[in-house]
């Protein structure tokens, strides 16, 4: 083969490479330019996708703002109501929110639930109402009487008996405690099956009451005075723990004393308020007043004994030492309730239960005085007591700073 013909065959094939070449990276480069395409498709999908995710972030935190503002407006008008917050579940001092589904629970209609239940069980004639920390007290509702009506006869005058009487205004109502009163820490409450709180002086007793809040106050000796008065009239005298747990005639009639022992015998005989029978209570009834007559005697207010002679509250928002009257009453030779003379009684002394009005107004009970200087009186009796113990029993022999084991006191509430 010439050397021309060798030349023009090698041209020849470098031609075809070149073209292979050629092809072959055009190829390439169109694959190249499509994976850029891509990427650069890649590249703007992801930027729009974290431009959404910043966007979707963006809402989140704008719900979550919106969300924590409306908690916190909630919050505020809550505590421009209440002094509280807004939540879910029912709670003193709350109001209520509603839950996932827009419903509030059943239970925000119904918040105090012991309140409820008590003043249910005793048909609205007992409450529970509350010191100024919180803790309960069972309280019986006594409402206002006229005097004519438990003494048709004019006896006692006419109009509201003194003790629903407050600084010259009337009152519908008083809540007087249903037990004894007992301790919830360093607070004086009204609560069944507790131990009755003695051996404390009369200002210490009056002390825990006021301590309680405003309107709370020790039982005062009108509130006594009605109370009993309107049992008289009601044809009824209440039993009571006379004999150390049990009544001394109806022995079947028993409490659970607080020493533990059975009932009868001896010892600190006192027994758990309202553990007795209903016939232990004013009425009669689990809803009444328990424990007036018996198991422990009670300090009372708006009345003291100076020399002798009856000093008393006109009404049932003076009775404090300073606003109490002298009546002229000398009880000096007493020596019995129904026995001793009403001559020189004045109505007041009368309508006080201080002084029998007439037999019918008369209950058991026995009087004891010290005619020497100040005497603060208590009344009901106690648990050795027997037939001295009962709805007048009334003693002023004592001096205020005395206190023993056998005397307490009890609560009383009036709204302001």
């Amino acid at each position: 083969m010439s050397l021309d013909v060798q030349i023009s065959d090698l041209i020849a094939a470098t031609t075809d490479l070149t073209e292979a070449v050629n092809v072959k990276k055009q190829v390439l480069d169109d694959r190249a330019d499509t994976a850029t395409g891509a990427a650069d498709e890649a590249a703007t999908s992801a930027s729009e996708a974290q431009a959404s995710a910043s966007a979707a972030a963006g809402s989140a935190g704008t719900a979550t703002l919106k969300a924590n503002a409306a908690a916190a407006s909630a919050d505020t008008a809550a505590s421009i109501v209440t002094g509280g917050t807004a939540t879910l579940e029912p709670a003193a001092g709350k109001i209520p929110l509603a839950n996932s589904k827009g419903h509030i629970s059943p239970d925000w209609f119904i918040v105090d639930q012991l309140r409820a239940s008590v003043e249910a069980a005793s048909g609205g004639r007992m409450t529970v109402l509350y010191t100024a920390n919180g803790a309960p007290c069972h309280m019986h509702v006594f409402p206002a009487f006229n005097l004519e009506d438990v003494a048709p006869g004019g006896e006692l005058g006419s109009g509201l008996h003194p003790a629903f009487i407050f600084n010259g205004q009337p009152a519908s109502e008083i809540f007087v405690g249903a037990y004894l009163s007992s301790m919830m820490g360093s607070e004086a409450v009204s609560l069944p099956m507790a131990d009755p709180r003695t051996s404390i002086n009369f200002d210490s007793a009056r002390g825990l009451c006021k301590a309680n809040g405003s309107g709370w106050d020790m039982m005062s000796n009108l509130d006594w005075a009605a109370i009993a008065l309107w049992c008289m009239a009601n044809g009824y005298q209440p039993n009571g723990n006379t004999d150390y747990g049990r009544h001394h005639t109806n022995k079947w009639e028993a409490a659970r004393r607080q020493d533990g022992f059975a009932p009868g015998g001896s010892g600190t005989a006192r027994t758990l308020t309202g553990s007795g029978p209903a016939a232990w209570s004013h009425d009669g009834t689990p809803a009444g007043i328990h424990d007036l007559v018996g198991n422990v005697w009670e300090w009372i207010t708006g009345m003291t004994l100076q020399d002798g002679r009856v000093w008393l509250a006109p009404d049932n928002g003076l009775t404090d030492e300073p606003s109490l009257i002298d009546t002229g009453f000398d009880l000096s030779n007493a020596t019995q309730w129904a026995t001793h003379s009403s001559e020189g009684a004045s109505m007041l002394v009368k309508q006080s239960l201080i002084a029998p009005a007439t037999p019918a107004l008369s209950p058991e009970g026995r009087l004891y005085v010290t005619a020497e200087g100040e005497r603060m009186p208590y009344r009901g009796g106690d648990w050795y007591n027997a037939g001295i113990a009962g709805l007048a029993a009334l003693s002023l022999n004592r001096d205020r700073a005395n206190s023993t084991s056998t005397r307490g006191f009890r609560l009383r509430f009036r709204a302001q």
